[in-house]
């Protein structure tokens, strides 16, 4: 098999992966969102803002950091290891300690059982990061994908029962504990290798300049997620913290599916390139521009229909998030500027530049949701949006001077995408508003997607007729190896 067909083979896996957790999460959340109401969501999101630590943070930094090395030894894998699952467990006995006192400040007494029952959680997912990391540098992405897909369905098949029994917001919590210690035993499974604890002084000083680094970063993105539903669930109560976590994972959904798995496998196919900044520029450039072609108009054209999802999957409880749903997702627009930044900078070994990127996500987002979120939900999520529009050229900037490329490269390619996604979306929302249809809200939303493509497919031939050419040619590329 020839590099290429790797490299497309793997992000066609870790494509397959997060294709599998969002259809997952959406299947979940159709049968349980009915069940449960905003509010079990707004009770669980709370609970993972601390417990979540582990998930995004431990976890990255120690993958990134076995990633990044030239060899990976098992002292390596050890020594990750073990600082992980002293982290997490320090970490897990501060969610069990302070459960209590966190309950009081947000006037819910069942937080307390919850947090406790989530405790284990941070170890579980901590001694995943070892094999992850080794699974990523051996570009062996199968695995991976399958124990998201196998976890997914354990963790689902016990929510739903849970939910169905009566058990409320625990139906949330043993979905996800089962999930993930399902995917623990997969991943040590697929690479014993991985399964080591101990301690090497010149084994952690190889891995802990990227490592910390990266824990900069990640902790900053963690802060900039959940910093804001700290702040939203606690003026705002449990019930608009729910509607605000449905409008982050429906721009969750897109971001993962179509933005995350090319950019992940451009982080490790770049590193080839860093020394040459012209085929660095042009691999960047024709990566951003591929991943625009299917993320811009999905972002405009779910927005645009998204008065028909509600319609046809939510009741009344949830009509209030439909606004902030609709931001949320076109906020995937300038995420994936971002997210190719960050795959640029550290392919370009500038972690640090990285971590600065983030704190300046981390301190914006907070500081705007403590201004709007008095305005309400809707408020909080337009000033998201526009507060992403505003820092993008500081990031772009930043992976510009580090891989001394242009910092336009990033645009010119999408520019053309992004004016024919907006022509969709415009002309798809009047159609909703104006247009009388059928009265089935299915078959609205059948007509406005159907309508959504062939207006992309159009605006793009008017405007750039080798873009239409790219999108057929990547779309047969997904289908032939789906």
């Amino acid at each position: 098999m020839s590099v290429h067909q790797s490299e497309r083979g793997g992000t066609l896996w870790v494509a397959v992966e997060r294709a599998a957790q969002q259809l997952f999460w959406l299947v979940l959340f159709v049968i349980l969102a009915p069940i449960l109401g905003p509010r079990a969501y707004g009770q669980f999101a709370l609970v993972m803002v601390f417990i979540g630590f582990c998930e995004l943070i431990l976890i990255e930094a120690a993958v990134e950091a076995l990633v990044s090395l030239d060899v990976a030894a098992r002292g390596h894998v050890g020594t990750a290891t073990l600082v992980n699952a002293a982290v997490a467990l320090v970490v897990g006995a501060a969610a069990w300690l302070l459960a209590e006192p966190f309950a009081r400040a947000f006037d819910d007494p069942e937080l307390v059982t919850i947090a406790h029952a989530m405790a284990p959680l941070p170890l579980i997912s901590a001694l995943t990061a070892a094999p992850i990391g080794m699974l990523r540098r051996d570009r062996a992405f199968r695995p991976l994908a399958l124990r998201s897909i196998i976890g997914l369905a354990s963790g689902a098949v016990v929510g739903i029962a849970a939910a169905l029994s009566g058990h409320g917001v625990w139906a949330l919590v043993l979905q996800t504990l089962v999930q993930r210690t399902v995917e623990l035993g997969i991943l040590w499974a697929a690479q014993p290798s991985a399964i080591a604890l101990g301690w090497s002084r010149a084994h952690w000083g190889d891995m802990a300049h990227f490592a910390r680094n990266v824990t900069v970063s990640r902790a900053m993105y963690w802060m900039a997620g959940q910093a804001p539903r700290l702040v939203i669930g606690y003026l705002l109560g449990p019930v608009a913290l729910g509607l605000f976590t449905l409008a982050g994972r429906a721009s969750d959904v897109l971001l993962q599916i179509v933005v995350l798995p090319r950019t992940i496998v451009a982080r490790i196919e770049l590193i080839g390139d860093r020394a040459e900044p012209v085929r660095f520029e042009a691999r960047l450039r024709a990566m951003t521009r591929e991943t625009a072609l299917f993320a811009f108009p999905t972002a405009i054209g779910a927005a645009a229909v998204m008065p028909q999802l509600f319609a046809l999957w939510l009741d009344h409880r949830w009509f209030d998030g439909l606004a902030a749903t609709q931001l949320m997702l076109l906020s995937a627009i300038p995420l994936l500027g971002f997210f190719a930044c960050t795959a640029g900078l550290m392919a370009a070994n500038r972690p640090d530049l990285e971590a600065r990127v983030s704190v300046w996500q981390s301190v914006s987002n907070t500081l705007v949701t403590l201004a709007t979120a008095w305005f309400g939900l809707t408020a909080v999520t337009a000033a998201m949006l526009v507060r992403l529009v505003a820092l993008l050229p500081l990031a772009v900037r930043q992976l510009s001077s580090a891989a001394s490329i242009r910092a336009v490269t990033l645009v010119e390619g999408t520019l053309p995408i992004l004016i024919a996604a907006t022509i969709m979306g415009v002309v798809t929302y009047a159609t909703d508003l104006y247009v009388p249809l059928p009265a089935s809200a299915a078959l609205q939303l059948a007509l406005l997607v159907v309508e959504g493509v062939a207006l992309y497919l159009a605006a793009l031939f008017v405007i750039d007729r080798s873009l239409v050419g790219l999108l057929i040619k990547q779309t047969l590329t997904i289908v032939k190896r789906g």
